[in-house]
């Protein structure tokens, strides 16, 4: 009896070797150094990053929290059969480099290959197209039978209950996906110097932009061609009009992540415009960076719009409509005003579109009732305070801080209008009050 569970471990055992040879060594390892982190994510935003261990049939997830990063995720996978990174298509090989995912398959798009969901990866990227590696459809997939190691064609591959778990954590265009030979793990502190180069190339692409010296950025290039000329153009024109109107807008980069491969560096980010208490993500950029004769070069520069049914023009176009209808209702909202501390009640009707409704009452209703106050409460003096413009679909919502002063009373509190277009100029047709 002893003798046959003596066989039975040492079969299981070499089944479980075949299946996946190196993994069981490599968790344990990774298990006790905590403290090491992959090589690979120099600087990591609040998102999430997915790395591939070719060698080890491993995939992780991890995530920056207030601590410093976080492995949240890890199961065995299957890459291809052939080893080596790839180069051609049908070499049987899985990519290595730093991907995104594009696209996510439900199980009803998918055939029994695929298991229960998938994601189509961007292979080849930019940099794998500039270095002439080819090939087409490489995902992150389930599968319906068995995982064993080293048998997709070039995917990497799940279990099903394993691809369900990772979706949560993989945003499309956004969320890094590095697939390398084998991943380092070293100490944090071991990259602070990488991650000081790389950010004196990101600082330095900003501060040109900001300033509009685009020939001065073009001079972090490795040529011409690698830079996104029409994008950075009209982003840069659109910042020069706002200030050339008056309009205090910044825009800086925030969610910066610096993720590292044996072949380039990427630095991503998003662009966001911030204008009074509102801001906006205007597209998600990637700069990859090589390394040569200790200078750093952008070799490559891809936008992502924030939507990806929206194009970055249309992106720019809508931030505009929304910050000219700030300008537009707050001068709105002052005259307004003027017009009640006045007493002129004709030109304050004139504000109000015939259908309005508050406190109960309608717009004839209203004006008799704000008239009665005008004789009683003398030497008006009305602010707003902390003004907020959200536009809808046919209306825009204005709310502030009212602060109301007058001889006979004194309060504040909440104001909120609700505007609409009539004969191309706005009218107040809601409006409601509420005390602190």
């Amino acid at each position: 009896m002893l003798y046959m569970l003596v066989i039975a471990w040492i079969t299981t055992s070499a089944l479980s070797g075949l299946l996946f040879p190196a993994c069981a060594a490599l968790g344990s390892t990774v298990e006790q150094h905590q403290s090491l982190i992959p090589e690979a994510l120099i600087n990591l935003s609040a998102d999430y990053a997915i790395l591939v261990d070719k060698k080890a049939q491993r995939l992780y997830a991890f995530q920056r929290n207030h601590t410093g990063l976080e492995k949240v995720f890890e199961a065995p996978c299957s890459t291809g059969k052939n080893s080596g990174p790839k180069m051609i298509s049908g070499d049987g090989k899985t990519p290595e480099g730093i991907l995104f995912a594009t696209r996510i398959y439900s199980v009803k798009e998918l055939s029994s290959t695929y298991g229960s969901m998938a994601f189509h990866l961007n292979y080849p990227n930019l940099m794998d197209r500039k270095e002439g590696r080819n090939g087409n459809n490489i995902w992150i997939h389930g599968t319906n039978k068995k995982l064993r190691a080293f048998q997709s064609n070039g995917c990497v591959t799940l279990t099903n209950k394993d691809i369900l778990d990772l979706s949560s954590f993989i945003k499309l265009d956004e969320t890094p996906i590095i697939i390398k030979h084998h991943i380092k793990w070293v100490p944090e502190d071991t990259l602070t110097a990488l991650k000081s180069e790389v950010e004196s190339v990101l600082h330095a692409w900003w501060d040109a932009f900001k300033k509009d010296e685009l020939q001065e950025m073009k001079r972090l290039y490795d040529s011409e061609e690698s830079m996104d000329h029409n994008n950075i153009k009209a982003l840069a024109e659109k910042l020069t009009s706002w200030k050339t109107s008056g309009i205090e807008v910044t825009c800086n980069p925030a969610n910066i992540s610096i993720l590292n491969h044996d072949r380039y560096t990427v630095v991503t980010f998003d662009q966001l415009i911030r204008y009074r208490n509102q801001s906006w993500q205007c597209g998600h950029r990637k700069l990859f960076l090589k390394k040569h004769d200790d200078r750093w070069n952008i070799a490559g520069d891809k936008l992502h719009s924030a939507d990806v049914d929206e194009t970055f023009t249309a992106r720019l176009e809508a931030i505009d409509t929304a910050i000219v209808t700030w300008e537009t209702i707050e001068e709105f909202i002052k005259q307004w005003i003027n017009s009640w501390q006045s007493g002129d009640m004709q030109s304050y009707r004139s504000y109000y579109a015939p259908d309005f409704k508050g406190y109960g009452m309608n717009l004839t209703q209203w004006i008799q009732y704000k008239t009665g106050l005008i004789g009683v409460n003398k030497d008006l003096c009305i602010t707003m305070e902390n003004l907020n413009v959200i536009p809808r679909s046919t209306t825009v919502t204005a709310t502030f801080t009212q602060r109301y002063e007058s001889t006979g009373y004194s309060d504040i509190g909440v104001k909120k209008l609700r505007l609409k277009m009539i004969n191309n100029n706005w009218k107040i047709d809601r409006e409601s009050w509420k005390a602190f």
